[in-house]
């Protein structure tokens, strides 16, 4: 089987909509990531499980899960964190780490005071706008 035939390839409002569980701040995130790093190719592995973003020189430069982003080291923004094991990367706000493969340690999560959801890793909550 050739590489083509293993992966499965998305459009960018595929990627959108790849996860029902985003925000709109979370989406707003990862499309501002998606610009700021000039991406134009998504693909997946067959277990489906992530989405690798490849730029125009054929990088592969950021992938997404559904709870998080992580970015290879040079392509990492300024508010990326560092987690575990030297990668980086922002949560999104559905991010669960349950394991010790978690892309960083366990922090308790940040709740809206006001709607009592869990908010996304800009720390606005997106229904107080």
């Amino acid at each position: 089987m050739s590489e083509e035939q293993r992966v499965k390839t998305y459009t960018r409002q595929q990627v959108l909509a790849w996860n029902d569980r985003w925000s709109h701040t979370d989406v707003r995130v990862i499309e501002e990531n998606l610009d700021r790093l000039g991406v134009v190719t998504y693909v997946s592995p067959p277990s489906g499980g992530y989405i690798w973003c490849v730029d125009g020189q054929g990088r592969r430069v950021m992938k997404i899960a559904a709870g998080y982003l992580e970015f290879r080291d040079a392509f990492a923004p300024d508010e990326a964190e560092k987690w575990d094991g030297g990668r980086s990367g922002v949560d999104l706000s559905n991010a669960q780490f349950r394991g010790p493969n978690s892309p960083r340690r366990d922090e308790p999560a940040s709740i809206c005071p006001v709607h009592f959801v869990q908010l996304p890793s800009s720390g606005r909550c997106d229904d107080c706008g």
